[in-house]
């Protein structure tokens, strides 16, 4: 491996981390491609089945968090004692590895120490499968923003890296990274019911689109079922249910913990609302979900 200086100022903005998709045609093949197209419209919003089924698309430092504070706000949330910290639907690592500098260089060493290890998660085996490679693929918009983040702008500190061409670039993650993270290839549902109910950061984002109705309401109750009033879930702005929290999580009894706009999609439990009604009859809730899903991934066939 021949290593080079970056100058990210030289580098071609092109690919995310991953642009990973999966499409179904029209002739009902699934297709899976590295280039995500935000033009095409989810198959599940029409009956035909046509359209992305479900993508890996992600970059470090996704732009729908506040990440230069989320270190002091996430220590606000959990002022003392271990926090266990779950990403699900990891893709190729950029989420865990975005969190760990932040905290890293937020909090410092000692304290974000208390957020390790995160428990990655993916029930796609091939992004697992490149998550646990030991390198991670990145472009110009990556590096300026890692960059930006880390306080010496030392990019050296977490990775080693390696210049493909005049737009991409490869990171290889440093211990101080790949030590505090864990992979693995599981399903939500199973990861759920492994999740410690008191003081556990639940990141489960931009994904919940893809999901079928009966799949939709199964999750979202074990989220809910999984943890107490001491958790927190972060949610992406792909989840948002016309610019607001999603409605299987508000009608589960969960709000955000804040009005600002750094605190948006981080969410609690919601001791004001009662959503007793559905915790305790997941038929009622199935159908609670049947009933919105339509307008939450809105069906397309009658354009």
């Amino acid at each position: 491996m021949r290593i080079f200086p970056i100058n990210y100022s030289s580098l071609k903005q092109s690919f995310k981390s991953t642009q990973r998709t999966t499409y179904v045609t029209k002739d009902k093949r699934v297709v899976v491609s590295s280039v995500y197209d935000n033009m095409v419209l989810l198959a599940n919003s029409k009956s035909s089945g046509v359209g992305v089924k479900v993508s890996n698309y992600t970059s470090f430092l996704r732009g729908d968090l506040h990440w230069n504070g989320i270190g002091e706000k996430l220590k606000q949330e959990f002022p003392k004692g271990k926090v266990n910290v779950y990403d699900f639907a990891c893709s190729d690592g950029s989420e865990a590895y975005s969190l760990i500098i932040a905290l890293k260089e937020q909090l410092g060493d000692e304290e974000a120490q208390r957020f390790f290890p995160i428990h990655a998660s993916d029930v796609d085996s091939q992004i697992i499968k490149m998550a646990k490679s030991g390198k991670i693929h990145a472009n110009r918009n990556d590096i300026v923003k890692l960059t930006r983040l880390i306080k010496d702008r030392n990019i050296e500190k977490y990775f080693d890296y390696e210049i493909i061409n005049s737009s991409d670039c490869v990171l290889y993650p440093k211990e101080c990274l790949s030590d505090n993270v864990t992979f693995q290839c599981e399903d939500i549902e199973t990861g759920l019911s492994q999740v410690k109910k008191s003081n556990s950061l639940i990141m489960c984002r931009n994904f919940w689109k893809y999901l079928s109705p009966r799949k939709m309401a199964q999750v979202s109750m074990a989220l809910r079922n999984a943890i107490d009033d001491s958790s927190r879930v972060v949610i992406g702005n792909f989840d948002k249910d016309f610019s607001s929290i999603p409605f299987f999580m508000k009608e589960l009894g969960m709000k955000q913990i804040g009005p600002s706009r750094d605190e948006a999609n981080i969410l609690k439990i919601d001791e004001a609302r009662n959503p007793y009604r559905y915790l305790d009859n997941q038929k009622a809730w199935q159908n609670r979900v049947d009933i919105m899903y339509r307008e939450y991934v809105p069906s397309m066939d009658d354009e």
